[in-house]
């Protein structure tokens, strides 16, 4: 025996097209914005890198003014140029 349907109503999925599709707007969206903030987020940490490398040059010739002037301390001199 088959079975043959009979009065089967047509279902309208035009609503649910439009919401995915406004899902999927939605989605892109959000992604260009995700993918905008990664590269902004990319410059800062390369900016902060930079800052931390001149810092670190500040530091290190702070310190060698710092020996120099002791060495001159030690050895008595009066005048900077001496060095």
């Amino acid at each position: 025996m088959v079975c043959i349907p009979g009065n089967v109503p047509m279902i309208d999925f035009s609503k649910i097209d439009c919401k995915i599709k406004k899902l999927e707007d939605q989605e892109l969206s959000a992604e260009a914005s995700l993918n905008h903030k990664v590269e902004q987020a990319e410059l800062v940490a390369q900016r902060a890198c930079q800052a931390q490398a001149k810092l670190v040059r500040l530091q290190k010739q702070k310190k060698l003014l710092e020996r120099k002037e002791q060495a001159m301390y030690d050895r008595g001199l009066e005048h900077v140029k001496e060095l």
